[in-house]
């Protein structure tokens, strides 16, 4: 294993920790074990794990990024001869006699020395060979075809966020609580059950619960419902939410307690329709229970833990979509969050999906000049600025220019600078910088198939582009 560099740790530092969280994620590793592994103190584990996650400058030492490379290596062989996250933890909890493991557990090893994580990950590397001595359990092991292996995630990455509906979404400007009169003396749980389950106009609900309204008394408590109704807004800063979400591709869901009378007023103020919209008096379910939680995640046609939920109630939009084995968070909780750019103390799901939102913003905020020269220039400063080089556009130019020198390059300034500009910058100034004399889609494509991985959303972006242009209009 070679050692890196400066210039090398700070490339890999972030990327390289932000993967390990995830791991970590997967094989549910305590913090004891997630601090073993990479021997630090809790202190600056936290530390980095923050910086990491916020995206911000990161340079770890030597011996750091060196163990996370091992168990980034060990993480990478398992997955090619192991169909599940379950049987990786398995793996290397269980007591294995084979060498190097002397009839202790993998992970007893990698929270161990360096020398002993390069030895389990030379062991699992020989395992995808088919050169290592199996384990006693593994000795009459079939290896598993292409088609029997399931690939899933690192960590659940959040697909939906799904709202309340008034009090998270929409807010009541003139709040007269119709229902709250209407009730009365009668059982609270009951009725208020028999108005979020059932389509029921006042009238009727009042007539059904048995209660002793007068005509007069009816007709102003209609009245105090519509002036409610008519007074009902989106709240503040939940359009640019919406916007920002829709452009990332994550879906949007609606879940609400809600009567009949309301269903107008909400749906009226959302920014586009839905993507899943749950109202109780429509599916005879209510919150907390879970079957309406669930009924959500079928809509959206998504498993629990790619979903977020965000609500104004603790017991509604909280505890009971947690219970459902979905993420969520008190509305207060995600703007707060949404203000600083980052979700403290969340899950990492959670995290990212923030980290998301201010890359989306970042880019946003971005100024598109006029001329491809200047768009260059802004983009370049950008990365200047994130990176900490110095670079003209002339030398940016001379490397994207010459798709050999992309493929040689052996700087690491260069590899970072080049890592980052795709990285980093946005689409709309790729689009201008191409498009003009100085550079074309074919000299980009070439850099970018030599710089990002595959698989990477810009990667694939600028390559489609290039082949677009290449075909002509």
């Amino acid at each position: 294993m070679v050692e890196p560099n400066f210039d090398e740790r700070a490339r890999v530092s972030g990327p390289g920790l932000r993967t390990f969280l995830n791991i970590a994620e997967r094989w549910q590793l305590s913090s004891a074990d997630r601090i073993a592994l990479i021997q630090c103190s809790a202190r600056q584990f936290e530390d980095w794990s923050s910086i990491a996650r916020a995206h911000r400058p990161l340079v770890l030492e030597t011996e750091v990024v060196m163990r996370l490379s091992a168990v980034l290596g060990v993480f990478a062989e398992l997955r090619q001869f192991l169909a599940s996250a379950d049987r990786e933890r398995e793996w290397l909890t269980r007591p294995h006699n084979a060498e190097p493991f002397a009839g202790r557990a993998p992970l007893d090893l990698l929270r161990g020395t360096l020398e002993d994580q390069i030895a389990v990950r030379r062991y699992v590397y020989g395992i995808g060979l088919g050169v290592a001595a199996p384990n006693e359990i593994d000795r009459d092991f079939a290896p598993y075809a292409d088609e029997d292996l399931i690939w899933d995630d690192a960590a659940p990455q959040i697909k939906a966020v799904c709202f309340d509906g008034f009090g998270t979404l929409v807010e009541i400007r003139d709040k007269r609580r119709p229902f709250k009169a209407l009730f009365g003396h009668a059982p609270h749980s009951y009725a208020t059950a028999k108005a979020l389950t059932t389509s029921t106009h006042l009238w009727e609900l009042a007539r059904n619960l048995g209660l002793p309204l007068g005509e007069t008394r009816l007709t102003e408590l209609t009245a105090d419902l519509e002036a409610e109704c008519a007074s009902t807004l989106l709240r503040p800063g939940i359009g640019a939410v919406w916007e920002a979400l829709r452009r990332l591709g994550v879906k949007i869901g609606v879940c609400s307690n809600l009567a009949m009378q309301y269903e107008d007023a909400l749906v009226s103020c959302l920014p586009h329709a839905p993507d899943a919209l749950v109202l109780s008096f429509r599916v005879g379910l209510m919150k907390p229970q879970a079957e309406i939680y669930q009924l959500v995640c079928r809509q959206l046609g998504l498993k629990p833990d790619e979903v977020l939920f965000v609500g104004d109630s603790l017991e509604a939009d909280v505890r009971g979509p947690r219970a459902a084995s979905l993420f969520a968070m008190h509305i207060d909780q995600f703007e707060a969050a949404l203000a600083q750019r980052f979700a403290q103390a969340a899950p990492l799901a959670v995290t990212e999906l923030f980290e998301r939102i201010r890359g989306l913003e970042q880019r946003a905020r971005v100024q598109l000049p006029h001329s491809p020269e200047q768009a260059l220039d802004a983009a370049l400063a950008q990365v200047n600025a994130s990176t900490g080089l110095g670079y003209e556009r002339e030398q940016l130019l001379h490397v994207l220019r010459s798709s050999i020198q992309v493929e040689r390059v052996e700087d690491p300034a260069v590899k970072l600078l080049l890592g980052t500009f795709f990285d980093e910058t946005d689409e709309a100034l790729l689009t201008r910088i191409v498009e003009g004399e100085e550079i074309g889609w074919s000299e980009l494509r070439a850099a970018v198939q030599a710089v990002l991985q595959p698989g990477h959303p810009k990667r694939s972006w600028i390559v489609s582009r290039a082949i677009r242009s290449e075909l002509g209009p």
